[in-house]
């Protein structure tokens, strides 16, 4: 049989004097629990144990371990669905500076936003080759590459950020190193644009490649 009447949440309601009609009956509550329960609470061991039946888009998941909301999305990123972190404000870009000789400092190069890699966006504004963040608590991390195929141990160099609030945040080449990572965790008290630089000795005319990480903690 079927529902005879709807609950306060409109769920299905039966009446003691209809005919029963055990699979229907059931399978319409079971439908029901579906489509209402969103919301699971256990390990984050078991939410990365999930089968594919068991997680759908707008499924809420609490880690009682780590103590995180996650949200599983029809695209995480990269076309695929997966887990964010609704709490979480995230926002990555790529830099690419052309033909870089020796010396310095040079400038990024162009930005460029990752589509599909900024979460809670709005606190970063990408504009005429400039990231201009809101006042707040940020972590940042860019990592440049300097792709040169060989680098000799003549390599040296360093990579850095300047928010224009404190002294730079700087990562050193070590010899014959291609690869460094600037980090730094702040707080803007006004909207300001981070200026990128780093310089480079050691030979080659490469294109250097970088990533930049942003995080907004509050």
């Amino acid at each position: 049989m079927a529902q005879d009447s709807w609950g306060p949440k409109h769920q299905p309601q039966y009446s003691n004097v209809g005919v029963p009609a055990d699979a229907a009956d059931l399978s319409q509550i079971a439908n029901f629990a579906a489509l209402v329960g969103n919301r699971k609470v256990d390990t984050s061991t078991a939410r990365a144990a999930l089968g594919a039946d068991e997680k759908w888009p707008g499924l809420q998941w609490y880690d009682t371990d780590t103590l995180a909301n996650w949200l599983y999305v029809a695209d995480a990123g990269s076309g695929s669905a997966g887990w964010v972190n609704p709490d979480m404000r995230f926002a990555q870009f790529t830099t690419l500076a052309g033909g870089v000789p020796d010396g310095g400092p040079y400038s990024q190069g162009t930005i460029t936003a990752v589509s599909g890699k900024t979460v809670g966006g709005g606190f970063a504004t990408l504009a005429n080759n400039k990231i201009t963040l809101d006042p707040g608590e940020y972590d940042i991390t860019w990592t440049l590459k300097l792709n040169v195929s060989q680098p000799t141990s003549a390599r040296t160099g360093y990579v850095q950020f300047d928010i224009g609030e404190s002294e730079p945040f700087r990562a050193e080449y070590g010899s014959g190193g291609d690869t460094a990572a600037a980090k730094g965790s702040f707080l803007l008290t006004q909207a300001t644009a981070p200026s990128f630089t780093f310089y480079k000795q050691g030979g080659g005319t490469p294109n250097a490649t970088g990533t930049i990480r942003i995080r907004k903690d509050a």
